[in-house]
């Protein structure tokens, strides 16, 4: 027979380290059915739903929230438009990024034009923080030298990502400067982003950046930048 300490003991919740996501389809008009729906989103979304999420998280922890969008789906069997119902999740960028990322998965068959699909995610912080990167000592003054670039920038992806609202995400470079401070390359590191025109014009733009002087040897900065188009609830 178990005492209360030994039942307190079996009753209690099971650690969750990892960011809390759940992906519901609340409904769907069409051919698609609305299980496999939910299955494919599921198995093949969670991990680039999780990668917009941890983007947020890192600005701050305690983000968490529900969004809630309809997606139409044209007929190419690929995602037409979408309609953001209602998010309380307070950092847009996070927001469409998971819309976007949405839009991309394979689950569209052909047949399926004129479908809509309503959209439910879940979002809630896991029981341990999500590791951000380490900041180098003169890390404010770096970030003030490259958001000189940022009307650049947005000059480079602006056009694109407006033109075509699957293309966005996450782009991670690579930057190595000398000690007096000038760019020496900007290389990808990491990224997810799918114009290599953005890259190549962003890449550039950084080039041209006056960084503030290093006294020990050349540094490297990893620089994350996040690429989403500018949109209203539509």
């Amino acid at each position: 027979m178990l005492d209360d300490e030994d039942d307190k003991k079996k009753n209690k919740p099971k650690p969750h380290p990892d960011p809390r996501i759940v992906v519901d389809v609340l409904k769907t008009e069409g051919e698609l059915d609305g299980n496999d729906v939910q299955k494919t989103v599921r198995a093949k979304g969670y991990g680039v739903i999780r990668t917009c999420y941890e983007t947020g998280l890192r600005k701050k922890q305690t983000l968490r929230g529900t969004l809630t969008f309809e997606l139409a789906i044209g007929t190419s069997g690929k995602g037409l438009n979408v309609t953001k119902r209602e998010s309380n999740i307070p950092d847009e960028s996070v927001v469409w990024c998971i819309i976007r990322e949405t839009m991309r998965l394979p689950f569209y068959k052909e047949e399926a034009g004129g479908t809509r699909v309503m959209f439910r995610v879940q979002l809630g912080e896991g029981d341990l923080p999500v590791a951000v990167y380490k900041l180098h000592r003169k890390s404010e003054k770096i970030a003030e030298a490259l958001k000189t670039k940022s009307s650049a920038i947005e000059d480079c992806y602006r056009p694109v990502v407006e033109n075509d609202p699957r293309i966005g995400g996450a782009l991670v470079l690579r930057i190595r400067a000398r000690l007096n401070g000038e760019v020496q390359s900007v290389t990808e590191h990491e990224t997810h982003f799918p114009s290599k025109e953005v890259i190549k014009c962003i890449r550039e733009a950084l080039s041209e950046v006056k960084l503030p002087r290093i006294t020990r040897r050349e540094p490297v900065f990893i620089y994350r930048l996040q690429l989403e188009a500018a949109r209203g609830d539509k």
